[in-house]
């Protein structure tokens, strides 16, 4: 299998085609597709803290981390826009 890696800071996006090999053999955008994820909070006092998850997805679907040092958000979407 092929992998699709960013690096991405707060406030940016990035996207990886479903028929893009990189990202799903099959080329369909219903297909799962899984993405691990590694968040990196930098504390001024405490250092950093490192929060990694998986997140499986349809692969014309979009996933949306939110929040903020303290407290995040996932959510998974299919390719309509309808919660996964």
């Amino acid at each position: 299998y092929s992998a699709f890696k960013k690096d991405i800071s707060p406030g940016e996006k990035e996207c990886c085609h479903y028929t893009n090999i990189d990202c799903n053999l099959f080329k369909n955008r219903m297909d799962s597709v899984r993405l691990h994820v590694c968040l990196i909070i930098t504390r001024i006092n405490d250092g950093h803290e490192i929060t990694r998850f998986s997140v499986t997805l349809p692969a014309g679907g979009w996933v949306v981390v939110d929040g903020d040092k303290d407290h995040h958000t996932v959510a998974v979407k299919y390719p309509d826009g309808a919660r996964y």
